[in-house]
């Protein structure tokens, strides 16, 4: 979940008088979207709670659906790419694999969708690691 575009105001010398933050929300195929945008939009209402103006004055919560991908295929960690990587990672760097999930598009997203099972290998988290520093 990232906010992809955030605005506010219409002029540079005054306090904004809105705030709008559109995000781009990504969650597990086995997932409702109803279920998803319910729970976000409980979480949006506690905080609204938390502040006297925004108590008054609560935030709307629009949740349209603005794309929709058909979900990866999973890729078992018994499958031989994931066996093989692996193996190859921990022989060259002494150290275990870490498996796991990914949470984002990448290359994989499109090659599932044309039934290539893929294995993405890469530095590590999106946050530390691959998009950071």
């Amino acid at each position: 979940m990232n906010p992809s575009f955030i605005e506010g105001g219409t002029y540079l010398g005054s306090v904004p008088g809105y705030c709008k933050i559109t995000y781009c929300v990504r969650y597990p195929s086995w997932l409702k979207d109803k279920d998803i945008w319910k729970e976000l939009k409980e979480h949006v209402q506690a905080l609204a709670s938390t502040d006297d103006w925004l108590r008054e004055n609560p935030p709307e919560f629009n949740a349209p659906v603005l794309q929709r991908r058909r979900p990866m295929k999973e890729v078992t960690i018994d499958h031989p790419g994931v066996k093989n990587l692996s193996a190859a990672y921990e022989k060259v760097s002494g150290k275990k694999a870490v498996i796991t999930g990914f949470r984002a598009v990448a290359d994989p997203t499109f090659l599932s969708e044309e039934g290539i099972p893929t294995v993405l290998f890469g530095p590590g988290s999106l946050g530390s690691s691959i998009h950071g520093p």
